[in-house]
């Protein structure tokens, strides 16, 4: 019946596991393909992000760069408009700091539509194109911009009326592209951008930079590109603005490159797909492989629950039976367990101690402190008792004190610690260790008797031998020749006998 069972519940088990892999798969490829379009789509926001973020860092740059030149062609005006006549060298001196600038073309002083003083930097004939093509007095106190372009070359005019304007004006002339390459050359990416620049109220174009390419060269090459509206269509995202001088305005266009669009999609959508339905794959195998053990597995974990169990009842038994004494206590000292044997040895019933402090088979000074032991091992770890076996005092039910031998284990059971001493009624033996020593006490006393026998022997015997043996044999060195047969040969007798006596003694000390 027991059987029958668990061949059901294991094929139940089967069924419901088949059902797992097959979800694993199914959900692995949704999620791997969702994964990937929403991979792709988060690169293209970040993208788009980072497109922006850089753009206007960029935009800022390059109206940094155009405010910085109006205001040092500013600084001349104000050097002019403070002199009531300026010289050549006045000239030279007030224009010198603007012309080390890399995008200096040319500047120059104007009266009456004179140039009375110039100096031409790297474009001469850009300063005059410039000053050709005003065609109109400046008569307000705001800087007129104007754009030129000679030979590839495009460049910025700027010209500011001095106070009162009869006084006369002062043009400085940039070249546009070296102010914007200065600009971008010194930021990461620059490939990434392409820049544009139009005029605001005209849109006609000014400057471009783009990708492998020069500036000014990217109009020439895609006339299109002319058309300012025809750039916003079709650029995927873009980045405008404008920089404004006094009511004069710029319009700076950001566009991404071909290859900053083409990091979009990027490796890793691609690998994450990838990676999604090869984990999906390996964890169907392996969800399958499990699934057809798992009922071989099951019959196994009955078995050996079997086993277990009859290993218990077995460990029980032998448990209830042992010889010696076995108490297993909690970590505050309360009787857990209580075999049999410690019944003849402490003369308890299991059911007087379990659940009761150890202490209670403890005389002092053992009961008062074992508390204390085990508190300070919880605290420290440090360990006086546990693995380590010893001799200490047990005390009955009766009140009598008596030895045991214990030793001390800690044993875990899961989170729980327990600690288990096995107990030996050693009074038996103590009585033969007491009878031991009486008789070892005895014995040594014997001893000091032989001692004594031996220096009476050494002294007080080997003296009178020594002078019966020296008498004995003078006398028969001088007088055998004066004695008879018979007295000789006694005389003989006694010289040996007094010789072996002698050599007994010495034999018996050695």
């Amino acid at each position: 019946m027991v059987k029958r069972m668990v061949t059901e519940d294991t094929s139940l088990h089967v069924i419901r596991s088949f059902r797992l892999p097959v979800f694993l798969i199914i959900a692995g490829v949704v999620i791997s393909t969702l994964t990937f379009i929403i991979t792709i789509s988060l690169n293209v926001r970040e993208l788009q992000r980072n497109f922006s973020h850089n753009a206007e860092i960029r935009f800022q740059a390059i109206e940094r760069e155009l405010s910085f030149y109006v205001a040092q062609t500013e600084l001349v005006r104000q050097m002019f408009s403070a002199s009531e006549s300026v010289t050549k060298d006045e000239f030279e001196m007030f224009t010198a700091p603007i012309a080390q600038y890399p995008a200096f073309r040319g500047i120059a002083f104007i009266q009456d539509d004179k140039v009375i003083y110039s100096a031409s930097g790297s474009g001469p004939r850009l300063l005059k194109r410039h000053i050709a093509a005003l065609g109109r007095e400046i008569k307000q106190d705001k800087p007129v911009i104007q754009t030129e372009s000679f030979r590839g070359t495009k460049s910025l005019g700027i010209f500011l009326a001095l106070q009162p304007p009869e006084e006369g004006v002062v043009l400085a002339v940039f070249d546009i592209g070296a102010m914007i390459q200065n600009t971008i050359t010194k930021m990461p990416d620059q490939d990434n951008f392409s820049i544009f620049i139009y005029e605001s109220k005209s849109q006609s174009p000014i400057y471009a930079y783009g990708e492998d390419e020069k500036a000014d060269q990217l109009f020439q090459q895609a006339p299109e590109l002319k058309n300012y509206t025809s750039i916003r269509r079709r650029s995927v995202y873009y980045y405008e603005n404008e920089v404004t001088f006094d009511g004069q305005k710029l319009t700076v266009l950001l566009t991404p490159t071909s290859s900053y669009l083409s990091q979009a999609p990027g490796g890793l959508p691609w690998a994450l797909l990838i990676g999604g339905l090869l984990l999906t794959g390996m964890a169907g195998f392996v969800t399958f492989n499990i699934v057809t053990q798992n009922m071989r597995v099951r019959r196994e974990v009955a078995m050996k629950t079997a086993a277990l169990s009859e290993s218990e009842i077995r460990m029980r038994n032998i448990i209830e039976h042992a010889v010696d004494g076995l108490i297993t206590i909690d970590e505050k000292g309360y009787i857990q367990s209580f075999n049999p044997a410690c019944k003849h040895i402490f003369g308890y019933e299991a059911a007087e101690v379990i659940g009761c402090n150890i202490s209670m088979l403890m005389p002092d000074p053992y009961q008062s402190a074992h508390d204390g032991y085990l508190k300070n091992y919880r605290n420290t770890g440090v360990a006086r008792v546990i693995g380590i076996g010893r001799e200490v005092e047990g005390k009955r039910k009766d009140g009598s004190v008596f030895p045991l031998d214990l030793s001390v284990s800690e044993v875990w059971i899961g989170e729980k610690r327990l600690f288990s001493g096995i107990v030996r009624d050693i009074t038996s033996r103590r009585k033969a260790d007491t009878e031991r020593d009486q008789l070892i006490a005895e014995l040594a006393d014997s001893n000091v008797e032989l001692e004594r026998f031996a220096y009476v022997a050494s002294h007080d015997l080997q003296e009178p031998l020594r002078m019966i043996r020296n008498f004995s044999e003078l006398l028969e060195n001088r007088y055998s020749a004066a004695l008879e047969d018979d007295a000789r040969k006694y005389l003989s007798i006694s010289c040996d006998a007094a010789a072996r006596m002698q050599t007994l003694i010495d034999d018996l000390l050695d």
